[in-house]
Parts: C-alpha cells; sequence; structure tokens
C-alpha cells in the first residue's frame, strides 16, 4: 500500500514539470511526495502491485493506453483523459464517437503528467509494460491500477480495470456477447476452416513481425478454431507473442489466407520492400489473391473487447461473406 496523505496539485505539477522529460528525479520524488487518498467511500482492487484504494464509483478516469481506454468505453464509462498512439493523431476510429469529450493527455511513449494533474482524476488505469518509470508518481496524483502487461492475459487485464470501475457486471455481459459471436462464426465456418490456415503480418518501421498464437490477435484466431501456420505458434523466446523476420524468411508468413496491417504509415516502414519482391509473391495466399489488409487499431494496439468484435467483424466479412481481398495501400 502506498502512503495516504495528500499532496496539493501545485507540488505535483512542479514535480512532474521536471520530471517528465527524462524522469530524473522521480526515486527522490516518489520517496518524499506521499500517494494520492481517494475521497468518499472506497473499495479495494488489486492490482500487480497489490492492494489499491478506489473510489467506489470512479467519476474522472485517466486511460493511459489503448486497452484501458477500450475497456472503460466498452462498458460504458468514458474517461476524462486518455492518450493517443502518436503526437497529433486523434483517438482510433473504431470508437467512434464514444470517445467525444475525451480530453487527449499525449501519447502512449509519453503521457503529459501536467495535463493529468490538472485533471484531478480520481482513477488511474495503466500497465507496468508502458508506464512502470511512472507509477510512483501517478500513484500519489490518484489511485491507480495497473496491469503488468498488455496483450498477456487481456481478458484478465480487462477483468481487473472493469473491476476497479466497478463495472464487473456490465463487463460479464460484454464477454458473453463476444463469445456469441466467436460460436457464430465456429459454426458459419464449419467444414471450411479445417482447411484455412492464417497468418498474420505486421509492417514497422525497421522490421516486419509476425503475430503467434499467445498475442492478442493470436487468442482471437485460436478462440474462432482457426489453425495458424506453424511458425506463428507458441511463444516466441525473444519476444513471446512476436517474431521477426527477415526478406529471406518471408516464407514463414504463408497460409492460406495473410491479414496484414502496419504501425503508422505503411509508406515509412518495411512493407515495399518485402512485397514487391519475387519471394512475397510467391507465397501461397498472394498467388490466391487472399491477403487482406485491416487497421492495425483494432488487431493490434487496442487490445480489448470494443477492438475484439472489430476483429471478428473483418472475419466474417472476409472469411465469410467473402469480401475480396484489400491491396495493401503502399
Amino acid at each position: 500500500m502506498r502512503s495516504q496523505a495528500r499532496v496539493s496539485r501545485r507540488t505535483l505539477a512542479a514535480s512532474a514539470l521536471m520530471a517528465a522529460p527524462a524522469l530524473r528525479t522521480l526515486p527522490a520524488l516518489a520517496q518524499s511526495t506521499p500517494g494520492a487518498t481517494p475521497s468518499g467511500e472506497t473499495r479495494i482492487v488489486t492490482d500487480v502491485y497489490g492492494d489499491v484504494s478506489v473510489p467506489v464509483h470512479p467519476k474522472r478516469v485517466i486511460a493511459l493506453d489503448g486497452p484501458q481506454l477500450d475497456a472503460c468505453l466498452a462498458v460504458g464509462v468514458t474517461p476524462i483523459g486518455a492518450v493517443t498512439g502518436f503526437d497529433g493523431v486523434a483517438f482510433p476510429a473504431y470508437l467512434g464517437d464514444r470517445t467525444q469529450g475525451i480530453e487527449n493527455i499525449g501519447t502512449i511513449s509519453e503521457p503529459d503528467l501536467e495535463k493529468i494533474i490538472s485533471l484531478e482524476p480520481d482513477l488511474i488505469l495503466g500497465s507496468n509494460l508502458r508506464n512502470e518509470d511512472i507509477h510512483p508518481l501517478l500513484a500519489q496524483i490518484a489511485p491507480t491500477v495497473f496491469s503488468e502487461a498488455v496483450s498477456d492475459d487481456w481478458r484478465g487485464n480487462f477483468s481487473l480495470f472493469t473491476d476497479a470501475l466497478n463495472e464487473s457486471a456490465a463487463a460479464a455481459d460484454v464477454v458473453a456477447e463476444f463469445d456469441a459471436r466467436l460460436e457464430e462464426f465456429r459454426s458459419a465456418t464449419e467444414g471450411q476452416r479445417q482447411d484455412w490456415v492464417i497468418s498474420i503480418v505486421r509492417f514497422l518501421a525497421d522490421h516486419v513481425r509476425l503475430y503467434n498464437d499467445t498475442s492478442f490477435i493470436g487468442t482471437i484466431l485460436k478462440a474462432a478454431d482457426l489453425k495458424r501456420p506453424e511458425s506463428q505458434t507458441g511463444a516466441d523466446p525473444e519476444t513471446g507473442i512476436f517474431s521477426r523476420v527477415s526478406l529471406e524468411q518471408i516464407f514463414l508468413a504463408d497460409g492460406t489466407h495473410i491479414f496484414t496491417c502496419s504501425y503508422g504509415d505503411v509508406k515509412s516502414t518495411q512493407a515495399a520492400d518485402y512485397v514487391n519482391s519475387a519471394l512475397w509473391q510467391s507465397l501461397e495466399a498472394v498467388q490466391e489473391e487472399r491477403v487482406y489488409w485491416v487497421d492495425d487499431d483494432f488487431w493490434m494496439v487496442a487490445i480489448g473487447f470494443l477492438a475484439a468484435n472489430r476483429v471478428v467483424d473483418d472475419l466474417f466479412s472476409y472469411l465469410v461473406e467473402g469480401e475480396p481481398a484489400a491491396g495493401i495501400p503502399l
């Protein structure tokens, strides 16, 4: 448990301004500044750090990544502030008008601590994977609930965040509805999917990834009873949820169907070098015109049930309804 004495917003703001650029002052700040005390009635939620006292009904929630934002909106809670993936970009389009009124508080890699303080949150949701370094400071601003990772056990993380919101009943409905959609997909593809092998390729600025069945998208495909290439099963010994492949290794991406996306603008990634190569053109899915361009925001970044439902929408569109493959927008 963190110390429960309250400090002034002015003190926190000054500390945040000094700590934000490089977090140099954080260790000293964490030792000298007591933690935030929630006002009103509270309850205990247990996160990766232990027991956290949170408001019974949080009203001013901060979401520090896509999974937390998705979780809040899935159960009808609109955060007062949330991060985006990059500077100058809007919240993910797949969330539609649910994000109206949410304050942009910086990026996943660099939340704006001063802005977070100014919003006077009563609950902050995040993860050690993204923001372990600033957890001590965040916990002094408001009760802070962190998961350890992001895509690892994303369903469990959803339960943690929605428990912190005191919305476990609504969360159970979200899970049940999603599982029902998966059952509908399995029924619709019975007798066909046994012959399919679904590959996932993601293009980044300096490398290309294949995502395995322990990743967020991998768990959805596994739950949909879709087979994966041998190269995309099990946990990668170095990265866990994905493996990096060179152009010479792109044969490992082959399958009957390939779903592709990019982190950021595809034109700034390695995509062109790969898809214009003879090795890429030799892949079965490429030759059969079964390469599908999908939205990175909900296939990769968001990692929540609203996103997962959009993934299932795509699976129905391309694998059940036969929508033509969309070309990679190079």
